[in-house]
């Protein structure tokens, strides 16, 4: 037990793992344990009472007869919860009645009785607030429950969905992760849980697991030409507000891939997709966040990969301000008036960037690539440079601190430029120096 405490760090599940005698090896992970636990053969439904077994009065409850229909009931609540409430990852009386109310029904059970049963899972708990009328409240006994159910649901509907790595599956798939994450937000945790579902399904078709990474991509290029909801093929219903829902979608898809590179011998997630594609709908989002005032989109699109490949990305104005770019391809990219202030750019591929008028005080360019680079009237003070190449680099009207010029003067002099500001750390007071004059100063 002291070797699975990362499993059984959960007091539930390890009340569930000993009730129900799970076999758990050292490497299991917590999806493999729920796998079991939810089971729909021998899992937590089986062990639930029987009619006449133990309890002799006529209403005794009869969880493993309806388990098909507990488990779909936790399936679509777990959705719900993911698109409407996934902080709280509850969901109200009225909206848990309505889908329970169209679940089909248990064969054998037309008088629709066994709907009273569903609730006794022995995994849901009801929450009653008393600051007003009808304020009951339904949730998982705990949040991981939850998770686990919003990645079984993803990750099973996808595995109904292929079969082959075709192009027809390709569709088929989009339609699914469309529908799927046209809402809510995969985070890490989910993410992590759909990861150990999707590795499995590969395993069922996929010898090699970067075969099925690339057909992946393919997949969400063929959604990124047509549609974040263009598969999914359901009514006009569902395309209200359809600009943020294909956004989110998209936001989705960006990190579900990014997960799965692990998958692939890839560097950068969407490698061979069509550059355009991607940018349209980066230019969007950026413009939706930006009016929202609520999530800086640019951060969020760097976490995506560790080495990120934004090579021509349209960054303008972009507040990317202490992000670890370290290595992160940024080939051409526009980044006029961009906030890179301490940013990590240790190493990155900056060839023809334009960096025009960007603030890139103390920002760590240490070994990164500039060659090309437009630099003009960008803020240098306090920036790291040592072994930047410069070449062909263009620092008109550039600002620096008079002790920098002195560390980086054999840097800066491969550039281009006719005039630049020296700052005083002391005053703040600017001095605008023109090639020559700056040489000869500092040179000697």
């Amino acid at each position: 037990m002291k070797e699975m405490k990362n499993v059984f760090g959960i007091p539930i599940i390890l009340y569930m793992a000993l009730a129900l005698e799970i076999t758990v090896k050292d490497e299991s992970s917590v999806v493999e344990v729920y796998d079991q636990i939810f089971s729909l053969e021998g899992g937590i439904y089986d062990r639930c009472l029987k009619r006449d077994i133990l309890l002799p009065w006529d209403d005794a409850h009869r969880i493993a007869e309806i388990k098909k229909q507990i488990h779909q009931f936790s399936r679509e609540i777990s959705m719900w919860m993911f698109e409407n409430n996934p902080q709280e990852a509850e969901i109200p009386k009225d909206e848990y009645e309505k889908i329970w109310n169209n679940i089909p029904e248990a064969q054998d059970n037309a008088d629709k009785s066994w709907k009273k049963d569903v609730l006794i899972g022995n995994y849901f708990k009801i929450v009653r607030c008393y600051d007003g009328a009808d304020t009951v409240q339904l949730r998982f006994v705990h949040r991981s429950i939850y998770e686990y159910f919003v990645a079984e649901t993803i990750s099973s509907e996808m595995r109904d969905a292929v079969s082959a790595m075709t192009e027809e599956m390709q569709e088929r798939l989009a339609g699914v992760l469309g529908y799927r994450l046209k809402t809510g937000q995969i985070d890490y945790t989910i993410g992590q849980y759909l990861k150990t579902k999707v590795g499995e399904m590969t395993a069922a078709f996929s010898k090699e697991k970067n075969q099925f990474y690339v057909w992946l991509e393919g997949t969400v290029g063929k959604m990124l030409d047509a549609g974040m909801l263009y598969y999914t093929e359901k009514s006009i219903k569902e395309y209200r507000n359809v600009i943020e829902k294909e956004i989110n979608c998209f936001s989705n898809l960006l990190k579900t891939l990014r997960l799965f590179l692990d998958f692939s011998d890839r560097k950068y997630i969407l490698q061979d997709i069509n550059k355009d594609r991607i940018g349209l709908y980066i230019r969007v989002w950026r413009g939706m966040e930006k009016e929202k005032r609520t999530i800086r989109i640019e951060k969020l699109i760097i976490t995506l990969s560790r080495e990120v490949n934004l090579e021509k990305a349209d960054l303008r104005k972009a507040d990317l301000s202490g992000e670890d770019l370290m290595g992160a391809n940024l080939i051409g990219a526009n980044l006029i008036g961009a906030d890179l202030s301490e940013a990590n750019l240790i190493g990155a591929d900056l060839i023809g960037a334009n960096l025009r008028g960007a603030n890139l005080i103390g920002v760590n360019l240490s070994g990164a690539n500039l060659i090309g680079a437009n630099l003009s009237k960008a803020n240098l003070r306090r920036a790291n440079l040592r072994g930047v190449d410069l070449s062909e680099a263009y620092l008109n009207l550039s600002i620096w601190f008079q002790e920098d010029i002195n560390k980086y003067i054999d840097i800066i002099k491969q550039s281009k430029f006719d005039e630049i500001y020296i700052c005083s750390k002391k005053t703040g007071e600017e001095t605008r120096l023109t090639r020559d004059e700056l040489l000869a100063q500092y040179l000697d």
